[in-house]
Parts: C-alpha cells; structure tokens; sequence
C-alpha cells in the first residue's frame, strides 16, 4: 500500500523576482511624485511670497497712515477747543522743556486716564511722571517704526522750525497757517524713533528732509497735513519741495 504525500506548492520560477520588480518600479514612481510635488510646493511658495510681502507692507503702510490720521485729527480738535495748536514743548513756568505735544492731545486720542495722571508741571520723565510715561500709547505706535524696549516710543513727530505748524516756543492758530491747511503739513512717521511719546523732542525740517529722502520703503514716509489728510512722500520728493512744506508761510502749495 502506498503512501501519498501532498507535494509543496513552489511559486513558479521568476514569480518572486517579477514582484520584486514592480515593487522597486513603484517606489521610483512615488519618488518621482514626490519629488515633483515639492518642486510644484517650492515653485508656489517662490511666487506667493513676494504677494505675501507686498500684502504686509501695504497692510503696515495703511496702519500708519491711519495712526498719522487720528493724531492729526486730535491736533485739529485740540485746535477747535482751544483756538490753537499746542506749541511742541510745554515749558510750565520756568524755560526748561517739560512735556511733548503729544501729552496734550492725550485726552484727544481718548487716553484721558494717563493724562489726568500726570503731574504736568513736572517733567515728563520726573519720578512722579514715569511710571505712566512709560506706558505705551497706541496711536503714536506704527508696525513700520518696532519699539524694541516695547513701552514708550512714539513713531510719529513734528517737523518744528521757526515756520512750522507746531512750535517750540509759542502756539500757532489755524488762520495763521498763511499757505492753507491742504498745502502745510505738520508731522510725518519714523521708521525708527528713540523719542519717547512724552519726550519733549521732534525734529528740525533739516531731519524730515534727510530722513525722507533716506527711507528705505520707495512708497515714501506718512505725512499729516493740517486740513487733516495723510499723504505719503517717497524719496525721490526735492529737498525744496519737502521744505516748502512744512513752512507756514512760504506762498508754496502741496505737490499733490
């Protein structure tokens, strides 16, 4: 009597090697893929980010000009309360620079709260003073102008001169602005400031001249007009120009 064994199932010659093949072919496939897609993703990455950048400046660009508008608009009330702009340093009774202009607009920019604390005939940065002078004030703070110390640094100044809206020594009405108000601008934004908001501290209309003329953005810097409009001055605007308006009284309209 025989005995019968089943027989082991073998796979066919070259079956073991043609699977190995496909897999290999697939792998290739899948890299290839891979690779193609990042090259797509890399591609779209290249041409968004120059979209991205553009959207962020024009962004930053249009907060600035919104932060230029406010103040100016707080000068302008100031103005209409007071029959006139502040000078740009308070002096309380003695010669000696105390407070900027830009305390007081305070109550204007609805920031009465620090401005009703403030002991005004000392100096902005006295120890009574500082604990709320170093507090931050939105409306003089601007994406384009970081305050690293992230507390008191205002990106918005005057331009003061002996012919400018805003003056160290005496106040200026409106009727005495003899160009008009749509043609004599009277402060401008930074791109960098060391000027603390209650600094009694601006600069000349040498400074706006150099500092328009050296701004990195080719758009131009924010600068608030006394009717109350923003406009941007780029780089390429004439010293003389620049001069012209920021002065009172010189016969010459805005370029715009």
């Amino acid at each position: 009597m025989s005995t019968s064994y089943d027989k082991p199932m073998y796979p066919a010659p070259g079956s073991a090697e043609k699977k190995s093949n496909v897999v290999v072919i697939v792998l290739i496939i899948l890299a290839v893929l891979f690779v193609v897609a990042l090259c797509v993703i890399g591609l779209l990455v290249a041409l968004l980010l120059p979209a991205v950048a553009q959207a962020r400046s024009a962004a930053q660009r249009a907060m600035a000009q919104n932060s230029a508008h406010q103040i100016t608009l707080a000068l302008l009330n100031y103005e209409a309360v007071h029959g006139k702009f502040p000078a740009a340093q308070t002096t309380g009774d003695g010669s000696k620079p105390l407070m900027s202009w830009r305390v007081e607009i305070l109550p204007f920019l609805e920031e009465s709260s620090i401005y009703e604390k403030l002991q005004r005939e000392q100096a902005w940065n006295g120890p009574a003073n500082l604990p709320f002078t170093n507090l931050p004030v939105r409306a003089f703070t601007s994406p384009r102008c970081p305050d690293t110390d992230g507390t008191n640094r205002t990106a918005f100044v005057a331009v003061v001169g002996p012919d400018t809206v805003l003056r160290p020594d005496r106040t200026r009405k409106m009727r005495e602005i003899a160009d008009g108000a749509s043609n004599t601008a009277m402060l401008m934004e930074l791109f960098e400031s060391d000027i603390a908001w209650a600094e009694p501290r601006d600069i000349s209309v040498e400074e706006a001249v150099r500092l328009i003329q050296s701004c990195p953005d080719q758009r131009g810097l924010a600068v608030a007009m006394a009717d109350g409009s923003v406009q941007t001055l780029p780089p390429t605007t004439s010293e003389e120009t620049i001069i012209k308006m920021f002065n009172c009284s010189d016969g010459a309209a805005s370029p715009w």
